[in-house]
């Protein structure tokens, strides 16, 4: 077994933990994003031990587990946002941003 097939493997049943055992939202993200990463890791290392039998398919593939890190990257930004989201929810009592906005330019109106 490859190095980075065990790590890969290691690294997937600590995110598995941590998803089952966490209550909050940014561990449970978190256990999330490394799972999926430890996936790609996997994948990526299986591709690395049959790139000598299958030298075609190694571009392929490899194309593809980047494409699934970039997809991962926008899933973070949209889940942090949401997060941010809900926690400004919590403290403001509302997500309306205009009218955060309209009281910091009457802030700065007053400052000067």
């Amino acid at each position: 077994m490859n190095i980075l097939m065990l790590i890969g493997s290691i690294l997937f049943g600590i995110s598995v933990y941590g998803l089952l055992s966490s209550k909050n939202m940014a561990r449970i993200l978190i256990s999330a994003e490394v799972m999926f990463n430890a996936f790609v890791l996997y994948v990526l290392s299986y591709v690395v031990s049959v790139s000598s039998i299958f030298s075609d398919a190694v571009v392929f593939i490899s194309s593809l587990v980047l494409m699934a890190i970039l997809l991962a990257v926008g899933e973070i930004v949209v889940s942090f946002s949401i997060l941010l989201a809900l926690i400004r929810f919590k403290v403001l009592k509302r997500i309306d941003t205009e009218e955060v906005v309209i009281k910091d330019l009457r802030y700065e109106e007053e400052k000067k």
